[in-house]
């Protein structure tokens, strides 16, 4: 593995041992000023889903995500290559409104330069995630 292709590894790493940790200032100074977050569109069924920009927008992003109880992203496989690196992993939590869980794979593709996060984008099972939002 080369050295660029490690550091870019162990920033993404860092990254989600932060997340994990609630680490919120700790995240973001991993990020970059203009980072590019990107969830799936949901159309408006899960209130996190969609496009944020810069670090403001990442803070809106984990505010929304306080609709999750116990929320865990178990990272399983690391791929890197270049400046991206893909994250295949699980993820669950309990939506806080329905009480109801949801358990799905989650792929996470990261773009790192310079050190720091220039973009993430999330490929998650929606439909998990919405029925788990949906009260029955």
């Amino acid at each position: 593995m080369t050295s660029s292709r490690a550091q870019t590894l162990a920033v993404v790493r860092e990254a989600l041992a932060r997340f994990a940790a609630n680490d919120v200032e700790g995240l973001l100074k991993l990020l970059d000023d203009d980072v590019e977050w990107q969830e799936p569109d949901t159309g408006g069924r899960l209130p996190w889903s969609g496009y944020y920009r810069g670090k403001s927008g990442v803070l809106i992003w984990l505010q929304a995500l306080g609709a999750v109880d116990d929320l865990k992203i178990e990272p399983r496989e690391f791929l890197a290559d270049g400046d991206r690196v893909v994250v295949l992993a699980r993820e669950t939590g309990r939506m806080r409104a329905t009480g109801r869980a949801f358990d799905s794979d989650l792929a996470l593709v990261f773009t790192v330069a310079g050190g720091r996060i220039t973009a993430m984008r999330v490929f998650a099972n929606t439909a998990a995630q919405v029925e788990a939002a949906t009260a029955h």
